[in-house]
């Protein structure tokens, strides 16, 4: 049963991730490496669980260490995170900052420089 909710949450992702990402790969660690950066670092550590609870039931000892609910909530939440993160508005954001940054190290230069011609004389 546990099994069965593991690869279901995996497909349930990977889904959401192509969707949102245009994630293209084999497996779902290698989509998840995709998507890394535009996710929150508790997405993260929930798409970790569902590989570490995966390897978990595989062990005979370790199986009953699984939480049901946990496999769950971790599904829902990177599910949740995934369709809010607008990838174009994001990389408009992006550029935006790059320009002002450009620009305002721009006049910080020139006001360098004309500070110091200042202090000079050369002015």
């Amino acid at each position: 049963m546990a099994e069965h909710n593991i690869e279901r949450a995996k497909s349930d992702i990977s889904k959401a991730l192509e969707e949102t990402f245009e994630a293209d790969g084999n497996g779902f660690e290698r989509k998840l490496k995709q998507a890394g950066r535009y996710l929150p670092r508790r997405v993260s550590k929930d798409a970790a669980y569902l590989l570490e609870a995966e390897k978990q039931l595989k062990h005979p000892k370790f199986r009953r260490f699984v939480d049901q609910n946990r496999i769950k909530a971790a599904r829902d939440n990177v599910i949740r995170q995934t369709r809010g993160v607008d990838l174009q508005a994001d990389r408009s954001r992006a550029r935006f900052q790059w320009g002002a940054s450009l620009v305002l190290q721009l006049l910080l230069a020139c006001a360098l420089i004309f500070g110091f011609a200042r202090f000079v004389g050369a002015i």
